[in-house]
């Protein structure tokens, strides 16, 4: 209220755009290749390393968009100070 802030959007992804599918395989990769460093360090007790590398294949999905939505209705109503909005394609 103090920076006189009146709404906050949260937009949530649609599908996939298929002209970056080459961008996503690429993503994918990168996740699949931080979640098997993260699990190498975990098995060696280097856990706080693990930890940052968990953090950077974390992959959200449809459904976790709606949860957090239907957490954000409750709190705040349809129309309240928190929106959200789900993109037809990539935010």
């Amino acid at each position: 209220r103090d920076a006189k802030i009146n709404r906050i959007y949260l937009v949530f992804d649609g599908i996939r755009v298929p002209l970056k599918r080459g961008t996503n395989a690429e993503r994918e990769a990168r996740r699949q290749a931080n979640l098997t460093e993260a699990r190498r360090l975990m098995s060696l007790g280097r856990r706080r390393e693990a930890d940052e590398k968990y953090k950077l294949c974390v992959k959200s999905t449809e459904l976790m968009a709606r949860v957090v939505c239907g957490a954000v209705h409750r709190k705040w109503g349809k129309h309240g100070p928190v929106q959200c909005i789900f993109a037809p394609y990539e935010a």
